[in-house]
């Protein structure tokens, strides 16, 4: 990945179930394969923090990632802007 996050995500999710053990995750795929997982997935985001999300009606790490910062910023202050940009 082209950061530590999305190296992190890529190893966790992709590269430990596939032969080689590598996967690239980048721009060209994180909407195909990153944003579909269940948000309770994403790096940084603990039973308590998804339990707030689904809530919110957001379940899913594409959801998250289409949820305005601002609301987030809002709520969960510099925490949830992060976390909207993680996704």
């Amino acid at each position: 990945g082209p950061n530590k996050a999305l190296a992190k995500m890529a190893c966790d999710h992709f590269a430990k179930k596939n032969a080689s053990g590598i996967h690239r995750l980048d721009m060209s795929n994180i909407r195909q394969d990153l944003w579909p997982l269940p948000v309770g997935k994403l790096f940084g985001i603990g039973k308590r923090m998804e339990h707030h999300l689904r809530r919110m009606g957001i379940s899913t790490i594409g959801g998250l990632a289409g949820h305005p910062a601002e609301l987030l910023k809002k709520r969960w202050g510099i925490n949830g802007e992060l976390l909207q940009r993680t996704a």
